[in-house]
Parts: C-alpha cells; structure tokens; sequence
C-alpha cells in the first residue's frame, strides 16, 4: 500500500531530474549557470523531500488506511513509510545528480550507475539475505541503501568529470 503513496513522490522527483538534465544541456558552456541550476535544483528538491517526507511521516496511517483497512498491512505500511521518508533527500539528490550528467551527455555513466545502485546491488541484496533469516526491516532497507550508493557513484563521476566540463568550458571561450 506504500508503494502507491511513494508514486506521488516519486513522480515530482523525476520532473525535477529531468528538468535538471535539459537545463544542463540548454546551458553547456556557461559554467556559472550550470553551478547555480544544479543548487537550485537541488534545493527545490531538498525542499520537496523535506514536504512530502515530512507530510508521509506524520501522516502515514492515514495515507495508507486510503488503500487498505488491514492492520498488519497499515502497520508495516506505516513503518516503511517512516523509514523510506528519511531518506528522500538521497533520492532527489541522486536523481537530480544523474540529471545533470546526462545533460553533460554522460549518458553511458548514468546508466551504469543507474544498473548498479538500482539493479545490481538490489538483487544481490535480497538473493544473500533471503538464503539467512530476513526480517521486513531487513528487505526495506534495499531502496535506501541503493539510493546513497547511487547518490556516492554519481557523486564520484560528477567529481571525475568536472575537469572535463571545465576544459570543455574554457576552450569554448578561447
């Protein structure tokens, strides 16, 4: 029943990501604009985490008894609700950090990241923890997991590839 409440944030959280990516290659070239997008970016999308998190999190029996009137499924609904909220600001921040690499056109980066921190690592996770005893804390845990391994990898690439934007920036000046 969660999953349907996380659609809502996960939708505006694309939008912003996506209008990260066309931002960055409206304006490649011009460093100072980029730097300034990618904070405002960011902070619009810090903002939206803190809103909707907050929201979820103080909400969250009541947003989840919408779709189901089971106690057992609104208490587990509730307490992934809590968890995943906390770290809503990993995920726009990776989702954000992509954007903006593809708008570089690092395109084969992003996907990479994209297969390791959400496909790879997944299925690795739960094939190992479901051969010892999990627990539901121990399987929702994956999203989040994921999402700061992904946000650390695009991190990483946004760092190895600055030399190269800031190269390409200034021989366009010369």
């Amino acid at each position: 029943a969660y999953l349907r409440i996380d659609g809502f944030v996960w939708l505006p959280t694309v939008s912003i990501a996506t209008a990260a990516a066309t931002f960055t290659a409206q304006n490649t070239g011009n460093t100072k604009r980029i730097r300034r997008g990618i904070l405002i970016t960011c902070g619009m999308g810090l903002f939206l985490s803190a809103l909707s998190g907050g929201f979820i999190l103080f909400n969250r029996q009541a947003l989840i008894s919408v779709f189901t009137t089971d106690p057992m499924t609104v208490y587990y609904g509730s307490v992934c609700a809590f968890f995943w909220s906390s770290f809503y600001w990993a995920l726009i921040s990776y989702e954000v950090l992509l954007g903006v690499l593809r708008g570089f056109g690092h395109t084969f980066a992003t996907m990479v990241i994209s297969l390791i921190s959400t496909f790879f690592l997944r299925i690795i996770y739960m094939t190992v923890l479901m051969r010892s005893s999990p627990s539901f804390s121990d399987i929702i845990t994956v999203y989040p997991i994921s999402w700061i391994l992904g946000l650390s990898l695009a991190l990483l690439c946004f760092w190895e590839l600055r030399h190269h934007v800031t190269s390409a920036d200034s021989s366009l000046h010369r």
